[in-house]
């Protein structure tokens, strides 16, 4: 999108988060700043991405959705 003649980024914005198998690291796609990317899920909460962790759909429900 531009504005003023310059583009604006995206917010970047979780899209689902990962189960973690076998105590495995929970992490999150994240769609937005870029290309699409996983971040873990501590790095998610630090910069303080919307939606918040906890309302993140697991991708199983994410893929229900499409």
């Amino acid at each position: 999108m531009k504005i003023g003649g310059f583009a604006q980024a995206r917010q970047p914005q979780g899209q689902y988060r990962t189960k973690p198998a076998n105590g495995g690291t929970s992490m999150v796609y994240v769609l937005g700043h870029g290309a699409p990317a996983f971040i873990t899920e501590t790095a998610y909460r630090e910069k303080a991405l919307h939606p918040r962790f906890d309302e993140l759909p697991t991708e199983d429900e994410y893929d229900a959705r499409s």
